[in-house]
């Protein structure tokens, strides 16, 4: 998985405050309907966006995630409550899908920084805000980590490409010992910078960027607050 830079597409340039309340909409919409097809147009709405924002990329590379998402939706549901719940499954694996599928395309559209700055101007305080940020700024870092171990493994002989479910996920488990350890290195080291620079030993921060609202960022958030006005509408009535 080469997680290869991307060009600035529009998406980019909407203002962090507004993509944070839009993908919180998005969420909440991707919850709203009850139906199959309502809940079908709003994952293909989600991919459509992340289509046109050019994040349909990183979207791809999580296609085994987003199938297991799915499986395991029908499998529990199944399992847990019977045949009869094996429809109920599918609509939770989409809706689950959706968004995992919104969320990637905002998380890739927005810079750590910018996310930062955003929730810091909604009233998060600043330690908060860059945990959170950073937090989601390393996903890329960690998906390459993972990548290079199973393509490591891979070169070694360990065979995982299986047409069955179950043994695909099967095979996986010895990867994580590896991707564990990868992953606290990773932390402590960044741990070790963020000491070095005395982070959060600063009472005062001047930040260099400044947010402000444009017409498009408003016509954006309308319109998935007008969305979300019209699903709700919608169940209210029971229609989807």
């Amino acid at each position: 998985m080469i997680l290869t830079e991307r060009k600035e597409y529009w998406l980019d340039k909407i203002d962090p405050r507004v993509k944070i309340v839009s993908l919180l909409a998005s969420f909440i919409i991707a919850l709203i309907p009850s139906k199959l097809l309502p809940v079908a147009l709003v994952l293909a709405f989600f991919i459509l966006l992340s289509i046109l924002s050019n994040t349909f990329l990183f979207i791809r590379k999580l296609k085994f995630i987003l199938v297991l998402i799915f499986l395991l939706s029908v499998v529990l549901w199944v399992l847990a409550k019977g045949k009869s719940y094996f429809l109920y499954g599918i609509i939770i694996g989409i809706k689950m899908d959706a968004m995992v599928i919104a969320g990637v395309a905002f998380l890739f559209s927005t810079k750590s920084e910018m996310l930062t700055l955003g929730l810091k101007k909604m009233g998060l305080p600043y330690p908060l805000s860059f945990a959170f940020s950073l937090s989601l700024r390393f996903v890329p870092t960690f998906m390459g980590i993972v990548d290079t171990i199973v393509q490591a493994q891979k070169s070694r002989g360990y065979i995982i490409s299986t047409k069955n479910p179950a043994k695909k996920i099967k095979s996986y488990v010895p990867f994580l010992a590896p991707v564990f350890l990868n992953f606290l290195r990773w932390t402590e080291y960044l741990s070790i910078s963020l000491e070095s620079k005395g982070f959060g030993y600063s009472k005062k921060r001047k930040e260099y960027i400044e947010l402000k609202l444009n017409v498009y960022d408003v016509l954006f958030l309308m319109c998935f607050l007008l969305s979300l006005g019209f699903l709700l509408w919608m169940r209210f009535k029971n229609s989807i």
